[in-house]
């Protein structure tokens, strides 16, 4: 069966990533807002520069099972101290 478009997925701006537990894939998306808010600018190069501290982040909402309805981890501007 082909995949088909979900309803009621809400469009996210920002870098999505992935890391995982043991065999279990975890999809994780920081907000271009909490990027800029954290680390002062919205691109791909500054989630790369950031992206240890920003998967600690992603780590630290996986432990306190912090995901959204479609189990995405979603880091927002709540989660980031400014830089």
């Amino acid at each position: 069966m082909s995949l088909m478009r979900a309803q009621g997925i809400p469009h996210r701006d920002g870098v999505m990533f992935t890391m995982h537990n043991g065999a279990q894939y975890i999809y994780c998306l920081i907000t271009g807002e909490a990027l800029v808010a954290g680390y002062g600018a919205s691109t791909t190069d500054t989630f790369v520069q950031n992206r240890a501290a920003i998967e600690r982040i992603a780590s630290n909402k996986f432990d306190r099972e912090e995901f959204e309805a479609d189990y995405v981890i979603v880091i927002d501007q709540a989660d980031i101290a400014p830089q």
